[in-house]
């Protein structure tokens, strides 16, 4: 069965053996069994599949989405929203009534009032935990609507609990993006354009690799973040398909090399001037302009000679809490600037990116556990690093540790220039050394003490099926 056929989506667990929950070394989690699962038998609150969902819908051109559920799914979007997203949302206010005798009808409203207002090109209708329950036929509701309104209307079977891997969301959106907005033929004449595929980049990123792509003179379509309809539609009429991040553009792109007959290259996040660099050969090849990329390649190099030669990161021990190709792509970058990474903590771990495990140090601790600050907190209080890197809004805590916390939420890590930026950041946080010491001396950590003398994987168990 091809990526983009059936109407619903198995969860990540059992198409990709994924783990979200471990704690050892990368050899031990490199080598582990495929099949074996871990629970956590106590888990704080994090993101799962719905809100990831709403975020790679977000950024999409001239859509809008429709949350079939309570006012609090909905309200996910609010983070989202106040992020940059300028897609507007609306909820269909499932009541306790609906939860038991189905909100079909409320669906049906919510729809047509959305498209009355905004005539958009896509509607994205997004299903919840409450939805899954009730049963909702979602699919009759938009096939009906499709016929009446002269738009889009794409189902997005979001259950919430099915996965504990909220990666799972955006794969579920972009089988709903091939199944039913992606057309075309896949004997058809291809174009000379690249699919360039992105989810969670930030705008900062993404500017950074379209110099590097515009500077070989290729012409890029990015999807699904910031495309339109039409982009997407002839995504099928592409060359050749690459992610920016493969852990969450690779189902897109393997579904269109299969429907479509569009080539996809698999590799790693471009951080860092190693990973840039066979990013962009990697492409480079397939639309003949090797030398060019080679000149570019070989004058960035040349200018950040001088950087590594200093070791700008020598003496510092570093943490790194990271979506999993970020974290081991950033770890070979501040090898490469003296820096010490004493430890990853990472979102999942499963077949599409394991193989990235066997390229960190031996014995370097991993732990895997999105969100599970209570976890983090262990572990830094042991480790005692110098710098903790993270994503926006969950970097700060750190410093009651002590430990200098650097966001790199809003930072252009990609490309050529990522080193030079990660070392700005962290000499400008060092600087405010003192800030952190009165933070960490005045400031009580949300966790006791007897939580963090224990072991790290306490409440991590192995699934007994």
């Amino acid at each position: 069965m091809g990526a983009f056929d059936g109407i619903k989506l198995q969860g990540r667990e059992k198409r990709l053996s994924t783990l979200s929950a471990y704690l050892g070394t990368a050899h031990n989690l490199a080598t582990e069994d495929q099949d074996r699962q871990n629970i956590r038998t106590y888990s704080e609150a994090t993101f799962d599949e719905v809100i990831y969902a709403l975020k790679a819908v977000g950024d999409i051109e001239d859509s809008i989405t429709v949350v079939h559920s309570p006012l609090g799914c909905g309200n996910a979007k609010l983070r989202f929203w106040a992020d940059g997203s300028k897609s507007s949302w609306y909820t269909t206010n499932l009541n306790e009534r609906d939860t038991i005798l189905g909100g079909d009808d409320k669906l049906r409203e919510t729809i047509l009032e959305a498209y009355k207002k905004h005539e958009p090109k896509i509607i994205f209708v997004v299903a919840t935990p409450v939805v899954a329950i009730n049963n909702d036929d979602i699919s009759a509701v938009v096939s009906e609507l499709e016929e009446e309104l002269n738009t889009k209307i794409v189902p997005i079977f979001t259950d919430g609990f099915k996965s504990k891997a909220a990666i799972n969301g955006y794969d579920l959106v972009l089988h709903a993006i091939g199944r039913y907005l992606v057309k075309g033929d896949a004997e058809e004449e291809k174009s000379n354009v690249l699919n360039l595929i992105s989810l969670s980049e930030n705008n900062e990123d993404i500017k950074e690799i379209l110099l590097l792509l515009n500077e070989l003179e290729i012409k890029t379509n990015i999807i699904p973040k910031f495309g339109t309809y039409e982009d997407i539609k002839n995504s099928s009429k592409a060359k050749v398909s690459i992610a920016l991040n493969h852990d969450e553009g690779f189902f897109l792109g393997r579904g269109l090399e299969e429907s479509y007959n569009v080539p996809y290259i698999k590799t790693n996040v471009p951080i860092g001037s190693k990973n840039t660099a066979e990013w962009l050969q990697l492409v480079a090849e397939v639309f003949n302009v090797q030398d060019k990329a080679e000149k570019i390649i070989e004058r960035e190099n040349f200018k950040k000679r001088k950087l590594i030669d200093k070791s700008p990161l020598s003496g510092l021990k570093i943490y790194i809490d990271l979506k999993t190709s970020k974290a081991t792509s950033l770890v070979s970058l501040i090898k490469n600037l003296g820096g010490e990474v004493i430890g990853i903590t990472i979102d999942e771990v499963d077949k599409v990116n394991k193989n990235k495990l066997e390229e960190l140090k031996y014995d370097l601790p991993v732990h895997v556990g999105s969100g599970q600050i209570f976890e983090i907190a262990n572990i830094l209080n042991k480790l005692k690093p110098d710098i903790y890197i993270g994503e926006a809004k969950k970097t700060a805590w750190v410093s009651k540790l002590g430990i200098i916390p650097i966001s790199i939420g809003n930072v252009a890590l990609y490309g050529f220039d990522g080193g030079k930026k990660l070392v700005d950041l962290i000499n400008k946080s060092i600087k405010n050394r003192e800030l952190i010491d009165s933070v960490a001396a005045n400031s009580d950590l949300q966790y006791k003490d007897a939580w963090l003398k224990k072991s790290t994987n306490w409440y991590i168990k192995q699934e007994v099926k």
